[in-house]
């Protein structure tokens, strides 16, 4: 029992020893200057009780014991101690009798160089692959307050700090970053910054040093487009004109047209027996990519014969045939003038006209018109009487130009 009512008694009295003790009564103006590498500083320590004297001590700087003073001044003209840690002391009549306080200093210098290089030439980076990029800070401090940014034009595109290492001497950082190559990228530079980010108390903006920048051109295999998988081409125009297919790529590529793997010229007019399997290539460093188009070469209807006189016996069936070669496929209209001058005209009859029954009344001038979207062309049928009477055989015969299809029946 007496030896804890006696613990009990050495707590109290501790306790209260400690809470008697008063803070060090001293104040540093500012409390944490940052300072460039032989800049001057100049820091206050001032006290906020009567002291018997105080003073600086430090390995530059230092005033010695000032009695009588309420304040004294750490001044340096120019700072290049790195180590320097100067301390604040006060003697003072009450408690606490005698204490100090540690100043700290940012002591920072500019990094003397900022350079960036690559594993290989980046006027050739090939797209998809990656490269080893080097940024080199050389004589940079404290580095523990260094961000390597990296940048693709303004685009930051990787950030690397150092907090963890305290050296406060100068000292050179190599960072390393891998690159992926994309054509998006091409013509865009590649930059390294050094940053000191010195919190509030320093400069603002951070002060940042940049590499000079590399200029790089990314590699990439042709890609083709505006080509269309098929084209209707009007006869007597060239591919050239009338399909517009366009080729990228770096370097930019060679194009060619091929047809039954052999080079033409698109700019040679077409005629319909060049219609067929195109292919457009596009060639470079890279590789070749091709595109096929199929080509139809569309023409306006043409006949064989320009007109044809048939005679044919009264009472006779006669067929007339209109077969024009076109393409697309001609669509047909007749006309037919009599004798008299009287003209009748016949629409969507198709390729064949029917006379029932030749007579004065249904012989004379028809013309068939083969019409497509690409122009019109015509033939003309004059249709006669012998003048001999017909024997039997003839009134049930049939007069067939060209070859006959669905009758159609006229008069």
């Amino acid at each position: 029992m007496g030896v804890l009512w006696t613990a009990c008694v050495f707590g109290l009295i501790l306790a209260s020893t400690l809470e008697a003790v008063p803070e060090c009564p001293l104040e540093i103006s500012p409390q944490k200057p940052v300072v460039r590498y032989g800049d001057p500083v100049t820091v206050n320590c001032t006290a906020t009780q009567t002291p018997r004297g105080m003073g600086w001590e430090a390995t530059v700087g230092a005033t010695g014991m000032k009695t009588g003073a309420q304040s004294v001044t750490w001044s340096v003209s120019s700072l290049t101690d790195w180590t320097a840690e100067p301390k604040c002391y006060g003697n003072f009549l009450t408690e606490p009798k005698q204490c100090r306080k540690n100043l700290i200093i940012i002591l920072y210098k500019y990094p003397a160089s900022v350079s960036l290089s690559s594993d290989s030439p980046v006027d050739q980076m090939v797209e998809g692959r990656q490269y080893q990029l080097q940024c080199e800070v050389q004589n940079i401090a404290p580095v523990q307050y260094l961000t390597v940014n990296w940048y693709r034009g303004q685009t930051l595109i990787h950030s690397q700090t150092f907090s963890h290492n305290t050296t406060r001497t100068p000292v050179n950082v190599s960072v390393r970053h891998l690159f992926t190559a994309d054509r998006a990228h091409s013509g865009q530079q590649l930059t390294c910054e050094a940053e000191l980010n010195l919190g509030p108390e320093g400069p603002q903006p951070p002060p940042a040093n940049q590499s000079d920048p590399l200029q790089i051109t990314v590699l990439y295999e042709p890609e083709i487009t505006g080509c269309p998988l098929s084209v209707d081409l009007e006869e007597h125009h060239s591919l050239q004109s009338s399909v517009t297919c366009t080729a990228e790529g770096s370097p930019p590529p060679k194009t060619r047209w091929v047809k039954d793997g052999q080079q033409i010229d698109p700019s040679v007019k077409m005629t319909r027996t060049d219609e067929g399997q195109f292919t457009y290539e596009a060639t470079n460093t890279q590789g070749t990519v091709n595109h096929t188009v199929m080509v139809e070469v569309r023409y306006k209807p043409v006949f064989s014969q320009s007109g044809d006189t048939i005679q044919t016996v009264p009472g006779n069936i006669t067929v007339l045939v209109c077969r024009a070669d076109g393409n697309p496929p001609p669509r047909y209209n007749w006309t037919y003038s009599t004798a008299d001058n009287v003209a009748v005209k016949y629409t969507d009859r198709g390729s064949t006209v029917t006379i029932n029954g030749a007579s004065t009344s249904n012989t004379g001038i028809y013309t068939c018109f083969a019409t497509n979207e690409v122009g019109e062309a015509q033939k003309t049928f004059k249709v006669k009487l012998k003048n001999h009477a017909p024997d039997v055989s003839a009134l049930v015969g049939w007069i067939v130009v060209g070859l006959a299809v669905s009758p159609m029946f006229v008069g």
